[in-house]
């Protein structure tokens, strides 16, 4: 449902009932249509009497909802992850202590994927994002109860803007959703961008810069189905982290073409596992090994095969595709060895010569009548 509480006259000034006065209130014709409205699923609209110059409207969604019970809904502003993100922002430009880089516009731009329900909450009772930035930029001490109720929720806690938030000209907020109906599309999620000005800033923006911040797109990679995220142990461990290496590096490719004529292709984080010790190849490849791939590789070193080319394959990470590695084998040729003409070798060459010659002088001396 959403409340909202508006002036009945709008060049008078707004009143609403006491507390007092609430219980009489509630005993009249006009609010038991209201509640029966409201409990039908039709807007509701309550005017408490001429006395008062408020009227009360009560709006439904057209269709109900359900999902999964919802942790970590904000109550209030201080508890959102928007109004934290930008407290903390805020407190790193008062330290940094550059009056002139204060003068220029500054965005903060937040990416979150955390559940919709943390950043803008169905409840009733819940924070929403416009209510966080609304305490984070303005300052409510002197807000009447019915606009902090409109504006800040439900919580209506008088409190004077983050201290440095004027520093702040816009917050650029990416959320990474789920995608409306993943039982009958794509499971991949998307990212929906969104501007939100500070209208007390400084250094305000300029119309032109607005509108290329409303154009940015992050829509050119796909996020994937939220695999990584369920992993929480540091990147460190090797035992604990192997099979979610595994699941990101992708399979290995083997085209056999016969034993001197074959490719193997596979991911670089399990050539550097090899190459590294830390575990042989059939632990390396474990069951994305093709079948008869490590047998091919063995008859492949026995025969004294050769690799004819080792290729990169670059990353996409578009199509969250890591870097990998294709080696080509081919059959073995023998090596063919070279030995170097020494100096000694030559004298002893030309001495040899110069002996024969000199046999041969004499053999035709000898033959001679």
């Amino acid at each position: 449902m959403r409340i909202d509480l508006r002036k009945r006259d709008d060049d008078a000034e707004l009143t609403v009932p006491p507390r007092n006065e609430r219980r009489r209130l509630k005993q009249t014709p006009a609010w038991g249509e209201f509640v029966e409205a409201v409990t039908a699923g039709r807007p509701g609209t309550w005017e408490p009497g001429a006395g008062f110059n408020v009227v009360v409207k009560v709006t439904q969604d057209s269709l109900p909802g359900s999902g999964y019970p919802a942790t970590g809904i904000p109550r209030r502003p201080l508890d959102h992850v928007v109004y934290r993100s930008i407290r903390s922002k805020a407190k790193q430009i008062r330290a940094r202590g550059d009056r002139a880089g204060r003068r220029q516009p500054l965005i903060v731009s937040i990416c979150t994927s955390h559940p919709g329900t943390e950043v803008n909450a169905d409840s009733f009772r819940a924070t929403r994002l416009g209510n966080a930035l609304t305490a984070a930029f303005c300052d409510t001490r002197k807000w009447d109860e019915v606009a902090l109720h409109n504006f800040i929720g439900p919580s209506r806690e008088r409190e004077r803007p983050i201290r440095g938030s004027e520093f702040i000209s816009a917050v650029l907020l990416t959320e990474i959703l789920d995608p409306p109906m993943p039982l009958y599309g794509p499971s991949f999620r998307f990212a929906e961008t969104r501007l939100f000005r500070n209208p007390y800033a400084r250094s305000p923006l300029d119309p032109s810069t607005c509108e290329a911040l409303n154009e940015l797109d992050f829509n050119h990679y796909s996020y994937g189905p939220q695999h990584g995220e369920n992993w929480s142990v540091p990147l460190e461990d090797p035992q604990d982290q192997r099979p979610r290496r595994s699941q990101e590096s992708g399979s290995i490719v083997w085209s056999p073409k016969g034993v001197f004529n074959m490719s193997l292709e596979l991911p670089t984080d399990v050539l550097l596992r090899v190459l590294s010790g830390e575990g042989s190849v059939e632990e390396a490849m474990g069951q994305s090994a093709p079948k008869g791939a490590i047998e091919a590789l063995k008859i492949a070193f026995r025969c004294g095969c050769e690799i004819e080319s080792i290729d990169k394959v670059d990353a996409v990470p578009a199509q969250r595709k890591p870097q990998r590695v294709k080696f080509q084998f081919g059959p073995p040729r023998p090596p063919v060895v070279a030995v170097k003409k020494q100096e000694n070798d030559e004298k002893s060459r030309t001495g040899m010569l110069r002996a024969f010659q000199s046999l041969a002088m004499a053999l035709r001396r000898w033959r001679r009548p």
